[in-house]
């Protein structure tokens, strides 16, 4: 491989990342392995020991379960239940056929609605998509305070199925069913609009109340209720968001917008019918193949939401500072125990508390726990003093700063005492942004340092960050594609392109920014030691040039906005003229192009070198850490949607312009024999 993208050779391998199963034992004969089934004095209740109803198998399971209490003479009444902390989950990411999986629910969700003996939800934990279904379903909704609502869907460019968005929208009204149904993170059951679902939130055993409250129903059974009025609240609410959703590249929203609406309007029959034909919109758009692939990759790397939590070593934190502050809030509202390291105790103690007030006024939802165990976090003077076999970041060395683009910090981190002298014992954290909004980390596993990824992965685990795991001594992947997308880039402006215009031709497709602004932040000093040694002699050039005259790609113009440099255009010119070159006249939309044709070009060898396991995980990092719309999927993705082969044509035949970031990749040619292309499984990876 060429130098300037050249990776540190994999070595290590991917520890099995398992995940304990549960033994469940099914009641009365109905499923050992998915539903069980149970008397209690008349209330049937029926338990979701898998808590994934559109899968087929539950569903058929679910079926037999609810005709046998249906038909029990002495079945008076119907409990529906799921497990500790998770009630049910899904929304279609996971379906070969997610119209099909979704209206096989919504028959069993409309039989729970009809049913004429009474049914009452008994939630409690994680309640989404497919579980939300069935919770509405039911004729009375009963939970707990710790219970989250999240309707799926949108957030994959999905519409949710099996009536979820007609029967919130008449028990809620307009707009607390848009701000549930259109909502990023779940919704507590405690406020609003989680609330305004909810009978009940109950202190006690959510199950025992939902018992009695259903024995107490057969006297009286609950006819069906009568859907919220549309008035002119409603109008109103419908027309303040249809102004934010306008022209959004992600079609579900909208279609949620206009369902919630017809539900409201139009008769039962008819609202279910646009209901149903926006989800099967939905289904064959390519948004949704993109955004459930990324959402499919998140759930590999992070526990379920039913899963037990991981057992973590002691966290010891060194530095002093914003960094290691973060880390310890993040850490503690975790629930983890951390001890930090520091030369002044007392000072650190007290940078703690203003850090943790700074993210609570900032709106951090990880503050208020954080500061609820903020005095169980040691304060100590020198690692020594630190708890034996403790996990150990550094929070103070070299690599404890932003990263390129302005993402977030990258850390060593060890188990402490050391067992050796050996540095490479130390894994690499990279997070992508600061640790209190990071939803992403890339480990680096170097040779001798499973002990202390392993590590890692489980403190990831627990602080609910998805994880790449990357077998390599070198930078994070997404640092190596970033850098390649770069390369091009400079590439194309000495060769006459315009820097601007390929920033905002990259912005008006979804990206955060474009990679002149993105090298900006990271700072045109540092861009040299970030990009490698093999650079084409005119953005060598170029990168010289901008480090020695202290000025970058954009200048702080009125109101500290940043605008275009105006220097810049003639430094171009003028390096283009040294070199004997006239300048090419490259139409943004193709420079965006070839940009993209980069990165997508050194996640091929990044895969191709066993580095990371899955095309899918370096997709998932560069939306995290590479500022990739969620809607195109990442480099990989986006390059499929586009075509594999026209991509490597136009690598190709630019490859002159930087061989070292645009030379085709070996991977791409497997990749084009495969329907999957890069997502087609390959031998055993080292990540």
């Amino acid at each position: 491989m060429q130098g300037g993208l050249a990776r540190t050779p994999a070595v290590a391998s991917h520890w099995p990342r398992t995940r304990a199963v549960r033994p469940w034992s099914g009641i009365d004969g109905v499923s050992e392995e998915r539903v069980g089934l149970d008397r209690r004095e008349g209330v049937a209740v029926l338990r979701l020991v898998d808590p994934r109803p559109l899968d087929p198998r539950v569903r058929t399971d679910l079926s037999d379960a609810l005709r046998t209490a249906q038909s029990d003479p002495e079945v008076r009444a119907l409990v529906l239940c799921g497990q500790a902390g998770l009630f049910a989950e899904g929304d279609g990411e996971a379906c070969a056929d997610p119209v099909a999986d979704w209206a096989g629910l919504g028959a069993i969700a409309e039989g729970l609605a009809r049913s004429a003996k009474p049914v009452v939800a008994a939630l409690d934990g994680h309640v989404s998509g497919a579980g939300l279904a069935l919770a509405l379903a039911a004729h009375l909704r009963l939970a707990t305070a710790r219970t989250r609502l999240a309707p799926g869907g949108a957030a994959i460019g999905l519409v949710p199925g099996a009536g979820v968005i007609q029967r919130a929208a008449c028990l809620a009204g307009a707009g607390p069913a848009l701000d549930l149904l259109l909502a990023r993170e779940p919704c507590p059951v405690t406020r609003a609009p989680g609330a305004g679902f909810m009978d009940r939130v109950v202190e006690e055993d959510v199950l025992d109340a939902a018992v009695t409250e259903a024995r107490g129903l057969t006297a009286a059974p609950p006819g069906p209720r009568p859907p919220v009025p549309y008035g002119a609240e409603a109008s109103a609410a419908l027309a303040r968001r249809k102004a934010r959703l306008d022209g959004l590249p992600n079609a579900a929203p909208g279609r949620i917008l206009r369902a919630v609406e017809a539900a409201l309007l139009l008769p039962p029959e008819a609202a279910r019918d646009l209901e149903d034909a926006a989800l099967e919109d939905c289904a064959g758009d390519p948004a949704f193949a993109a955004l459930a692939r990324l959402r499919r990759a998140e759930r590999r790397t992070i526990p379920s939401a039913g899963a037990g939590r991981a057992a973590v070593r002691p966290l010891a934190i060194a530095g002093e500072g914003r960094l290691a502050d973060a880390l310890t809030g993040r850490a503690l509202a975790a629930g983890l125990s951390v001890c930090r390291v520091a030369p002044d105790p007392a000072a650190a103690r007290e940078s703690l508390a203003r850090a943790v007030e700074g993210a609570r006024a900032r709106g951090s939802p990880h503050a208020t726990e954080a500061e609820a165990r903020r005095e169980a976090c040691r304060f100590v003077g020198a690692p020594e003093e630190a708890p034996g076999e403790a996990l150990l970041l550094d929070a103070a060395g070299p690599g404890a700063k932003p990263s390129a683009g302005g993402g977030g910090p990258t850390l060593r981190a060890e188990i402490w005492p050391r067992a050796g002298p050996a540095p490479d014992r130390a894994a690499g954290l990279a997070l992508a942004a600061s640790p209190w909004g990071a939803r992403l980390a890339e480990i680096a596993v170097p040779a001798g340092a499973r002990p202390s990824a392993e590590a890692l992965g489980d403190l990831c685990a627990r602080m609910g960050l998805c994880t790449v795991v990357e077998a390599t001594a070198g930078p994070p992947a997404s640092a190596v594609i970033e850098a390649a997308g770069w390369r091009a880039a400079l590439a194309l402006a000495a060769a006459g392109a315009d820097p601007f215009a390929l920033d905002a031709a990259l912005t008006a497709s979804g990206h955060g920014a474009g990679p002149f602004a993105r090298m900006q932040a990271a700072g045109p000093g540092r861009l040299a030691a970030r990009l490698g040694a093999d650079l084409p002699e005119g953005t060598a050039q170029l990168i010289a040039a901008l480090a020695g005259g202290g000025f970058g790609f954009y200048a702080k113009g009125p109101e500290g906005r940043a605008v275009p440099d105006a220097a810049l255009p003639a430094l171009l010119e003028a390096l283009g003229e040294a070199q004997g070159l006239t300048a090419e006249t490259i139409d943004p939309a193709e420079a965006a192009r070839l940009w993209h044709a980069a990165q997508a070009n050194a996640a091929a060898r990044v895969l191709g070198e066993g580095a990371v396991a899955q095309a899918a995980l370096l997709d998932l990092a560069m939306v995290h850490a590479g500022g990739w719309p969620r809607h195109l999927g990442g480099p990989l993705e986006a390059a499929r949607q586009a075509g594999l082969a026209g991509m490597r044509q136009r690598l190709a035949r630019n490859a002159a312009r930087d061989p070292g970031a645009l030379e085709p990749a070996p991977l791409w040619d497997e990749a084009l024999k495969d329907v999957r292309g890069f997502d087609a499984p390959r031998g055993r990876s080292a990540a």
